[in-house]
């Protein structure tokens, strides 16, 4: 399987995460919690397809804004 991109953003809760090529978002009070909740959302998208996604399997690019003062 080729990698799918976790698109990964700050917010004040904690972070959000969409994978860029599929309908599926999520969010966790910490990247810990962010991945394990893209894997399930991720696996839940293709169950379907009998298709299991590990971590291996995702490419995580952060967009974070960096503030400089």
């Amino acid at each position: 399987m080729k990698k799918i991109e976790m698109i990964v953003e700050r917010m004040n809760t904690g972070y959000s995460a969409y994978a860029s090529k599929y309908s599926v978002a999520t969010t966790g009070k910490d990247l810990n919690e962010l991945k394990n909740n893209m894997l399930e959302a991720l696996n839940l998208n293709f169950e379907e397809k009998r298709i299991h996604v590990t971590e291996n399997d995702l490419k995580i690019t952060n967009d974070l804004i960096i503030v400089i003062k």
